[in-house]
């Protein structure tokens, strides 16, 4: 009977230069970026089968760490489960890793899942 909320962290801002946009026109371009993430984590779960369970969706724009940082903060669960995308070396070290901040610093149990192979 737990809760499980799946979120899925998007960069809106990053796709454009905001520079001479009215704050209407940044506000409906990240409405749009939230609508159609919200549609591809639909379509993920509708094709990984896992369409019919009660999940509750959030789709928030920002910096991946600092959203699950800030959700963390404000849900408190039990249990955060992160995929990882099975990064090693050197390209670890050059891109960052999601899932190696979480580890470091965030105060709740952490399942970290890798990719299948």
């Amino acid at each position: 009977n737990g809760r499980i909320t799946l979120i899925h962290a998007f960069g809106a801002l990053g796709k454009m230069s905001v520079a001479g946009l009215e704050h209407a026109s940044v506000d409906e371009f990240v409405a749009s970026e939230r609508k159609r993430a919200m549609s591809e984590l639909v379509a993920f779960l509708d094709a990984s089968n896992l369409a019919d369970h009660r999940w509750s969706l959030r789709v928030e724009e920002g910096a991946a760490f600092k959203v699950i940082s800030d959700v963390v903060e404000e849900m408190r669960p039990d249990l955060l489960i992160v995929g990882t995308h099975g990064r090693s070396g050197i390209i670890m070290v050059l891109l960052g890793s999601v899932t190696e901040e979480a580890l470091r610093s965030l105060d709740v149990d952490i399942l970290a899942v890798p990719p299948v192979r």
